[in-house]
């Protein structure tokens, strides 16, 4: 296993958010500057054109590596949506107006939520009605959504902040396992890039000392 240094912003402007492509060739990472994709082989890099005011929460990519599934508001202040960003350029398209994860096979939408002051994780249909809590975060926990698995068939989360850690359940939260466990896990401002590949790999960030 080979270390390879993808990204190399000042520490001024650090990179907030970042994810490989389904098929592994390209990068996609945010910081103050915006959205970029880069191409992993070559390291050509070029930024996704966004609407002024535009701001990101956080994003994943579509499943089949022709967008980015991204969390944002119109501009400050406004409420948190679910766009769509080709990575071929072309302006955002709203697909949710709240901030979902949709799965693979585009029949569930995975959301964090907060009931009696209690983090929770939801799951509800594409097709419609209302959604249903599958987790709730222990006593003095958070739990975070991070995606879905190929199949469709399970969900993994974030769960902080005593002992970080990273795990995985079925659309029903059972059968739940953990992937890992590691206080680099949380980098203060955020997660690192998650990604759930076809081939079963998990792929996750972990914070390094400056």
């Amino acid at each position: 296993l080979i270390q390879r240094q993808l990204t190399a912003n000042p520490a001024d402007s650090p990179v907030l958010d970042a994810g490989i492509s389904p098929d592994g060739h390209y990068l996609a990472y945010s910081d103050a500057g915006g959205i970029h994709v880069s191409q992993i082989d070559t390291g050509e890099t070029y930024p996704l054109p966004l609407p002024e005011g535009f701001e990101v929460s956080g994003f994943a990519w579509k499943h089949d590596g022709t967008a980015l599934l991204v969390q944002a508001s119109e501009s400050r202040g406004q409420p948190q949506e679910l766009w769509s960003v080709s990575i071929m350029g072309g302006p955002p398209r709203r697909l949710f107006a709240r901030p979902v994860l949709p799965s693979p096979d585009e029949k569930w939408l995975l959301e964090g939520a907060t009931e009696e002051g209690r983090p929770v994780i939801r799951i509800s249909e594409v097709a419609g009605g209302p959604p249903r809590t599958v987790l709730t975060a222990p006593e003095g926990q958070t739990v975070l959504p991070a995606g879905w698995s190929p199949t469709s068939r399970r969900f993994a989360y974030y769960e902080f902040p005593s002992r970080p850690s990273l795990k995985t359940c079925d659309r029903q939260g059972r059968e739940c396992l953990e992937i890992t466990a590691d206080l680099r896990l949380f980098m203060g401002v955020g997660f690192g890039g998650f990604a759930w590949l076809r081939d079963g790999r998990v792929i996750y960030g972990l914070a390094e000392s400056p």
